[in-house]
């Protein structure tokens, strides 16, 4: 849980090549919440939406970087199979020992696509992949606003387009 649950999620099972698998996704009353696409970051509660195609082992993903450098990676390991959120570098870390960590889930590689849904809002980041067969919430402290998100890859992978669009409050005036 990771002291929070800040996107309401549908539950539901889907079939997969491997059998029938629990899936989690945002409910879709988020998108009433969705502006239009942007080109960059210019607020900190946003969705990501992106695919990679992968064709090697390594690690793939995005970094989400802010002014003083600080970042969060979101991604997947072809050689260990897993997704994963690192947050190692994320900004403020330092207030425990035991918060600096990559968490992350297992998910056998196929070929082909791997999709993602990234919601980032202040000081949390949920992952949802492969529609939503893996879900991941994480706290994340940044001392300053997100300014990129940029690709990288050691897998010979690439990134196919990303969507990205600001997520207006649930708060009335805000």
């Amino acid at each position: 849980w990771r002291g929070q649950m800040t996107i309401p999620r549908e539950l539901g099972l889907k079939t997969f090549p491997e059998g029938i698998r629990l899936v989690q996704t945002p409910i879709q009353g988020l998108n009433t919440l969705r502006g239009k696409p942007a080109r960059s970051l210019k607020t900190r509660s946003f969705e990501i939406r992106g695919d990679i195609e992968f064709t090697a082992e390594g690690e793939t993903g995005w970094k989400l970087t802010a002014k003083d450098g600080s970042y969060t990676s979101v991604g997947y390991d072809a050689t260990k199979e897993q997704v994963f959120v690192d947050r190692t570098h994320s900004g403020l870390v330092a207030f425990s020992d035991r918060f600096p960590a990559r968490t992350s889930a297992p998910l056998p590689r196929r070929k082909g696509r791997l999709t993602f849904d990234i919601l980032v809002d202040r000081n949390s980041i949920e992952v949802f992949a492969d529609q939503g067969r893996v879900a991941l919430t994480n706290l994340i402290f940044p001392e300053a606003a997100p300014v990129s998100f940029d690709f990288y890859s050691t897998a010979g992978a690439t990134s196919l387009p990303i969507t990205i669009s600001p997520l207006k409050s649930i708060w009335s005036g805000k």
